[in-house]
């Protein structure tokens, strides 16, 4: 069972995904619940046009597999797949995952 205790809720109440100034940020409104990337960090970037946050993940929130993959799930939908130097791995969701994959290879080249 889920259990989110209320102090924690502010944390997980807003997920936002942030691309400025050659950095991505995604994640919730807090700093210690999100990740900051360097666009300079990112060897691939491409979408999975559907997830599911049950089967795939074990539900929604941050989540980690076993090979050490981090998962950013807000919602079901389209995800954002980060591949990052030194074998990180990333996943995240972004409802308007197609532009920002666009945007981010347009920016890294």
């Amino acid at each position: 069972a889920l259990v989110i205790l209320p102090p924690m809720i502010p944390f997980f109440a807003r997920y936002s995904v942030w691309l400025e100034d050659g950095v991505l940020r995604f994640g919730y409104v807090s700093s210690l619940c999100s990740k900051s990337v360097k666009l300079s960090e990112i060897e691939s970037v491409d979408i999975s046009p559907s997830c599911s946050p049950i089967f795939e993940w074990g539900g929604w929130g941050i989540r980690m597999s076993l090979s050490g993959h981090v998962g950013y799930i807000a919602s079901s939908g389209p995800v954002v797949n980060l591949s990052l130097k030194g074998n990180k791995k990333y996943t995240f969701s972004c409802n308007d995952a197609s532009t920002l994959v666009e945007l981010i290879q347009s920016k890294k080249d």
